[in-house]
This record gives structure tokens, sequence and C-alpha cells, in this order.
């Protein structure tokens, strides 16, 4: 008889519920890529019943769905607003002056409590890649702890 297991899917929206999952969830999807990001958006959106977060959010359901695909193209007040009903914020944070490919950066992180207590990558499903010359970051807007960022590169 096969072993049963859960449903990813739904133990990982039930995880992105929790805003500090859903920013370290974010945060690594925006390292691999902006489709990733959105797809990472809409898993979020999900998890707090996507009805009601396109109602809050000023958006009609249909249209976030698409607005948050993999080919969506949404506009900046829209990804305010869904992030703001669902309890986080978007900042931008400055890159290393070394270079754009440096694996340490000279920002802060806000709302995280430890950069040690991060989820992996890997727990998340993403792969985890550099990107390019800024890193936007999201936050609970709950500023706990302030510490330096440093990313490992693949």
């Amino acid at each position: 008889m096969p072993k049963r297991t859960g449903d990813y899917h739904s133990w990982l929206l039930k995880q992105l519920t929790d805003p500090r999952e859903a920013v370290h969830y974010l945060n690594a999807a925006l390292e691999d890529s902006p489709q990733m990001f959105l797809k990472a958006l809409r898993n979020i959106a999900e998890a707090h019943r996507m009805v009601k977060v396109a109602e809050k959010a000023g958006v009609a359901r249909e249209s976030l769905y698409r607005t948050l695909s993999e080919d969506g193209n949404p506009r900046l007040n829209t990804l305010n607003a869904v992030l703001e009903v669902v309890g986080l914020r978007m900042t931008v944070e400055q890159i290393s002056q070394h270079s754009a490919t440096s694996t340490e950066s000279s920002g802060l992180a806000v709302g995280e409590s430890q950069p040690s207590q991060q989820p992996s990558h890997a727990n998340l499903g993403l792969p985890k890649k550099s990107t390019g010359l800024a890193k936007l970051m999201m936050s609970t807007g709950q500023p706990e702890f302030l510490g330096p960022l440093s990313h490992a590169s693949n």
C-alpha cells in the first residue's frame, strides 16, 4: 500500500499565512525572477483567500489571478494594495558597492528577527539565484531587529 503524504500546496498555503514565512518566501522568489515573485505573491494571496484579498485591494478576483500569473504585469499600486492586504510592504535595499554580482549586501532588512533563522530556499521549493542592481525586500511593517543581510550565491 502506498505511503500517504500530505498535499504540498495545501501545506505551503498554510505556512504562508504567517507573515514571517511570507517575507522569506517572497524574498527568495524575488531573487529568482520577476515571474517567480508574481507566482509567490499569488500563493500568498491564495493563502489569505483570493476573493478577500481582491475585494480589500479593490481589484476584481479574475483580474487579480491574471495579474499575479507568471505572465502578469501588475501596476505598482496593485502590488502595493495586495501586499498591504496580506500585511506586507515593499522596500528597496542598496546593494554592495563591490559589484552587481557581490554576495554581500550593505542594506538592512526590516521585520526579520535574525538572518540565521531564515528558512532555506530549498525548504520553500525555490531555487536561489543572485539578482541584478537592486533587491526589493518585503517586511511585516513591524521592525524588530535590524541586521545586515548576507546571501551566498550558487
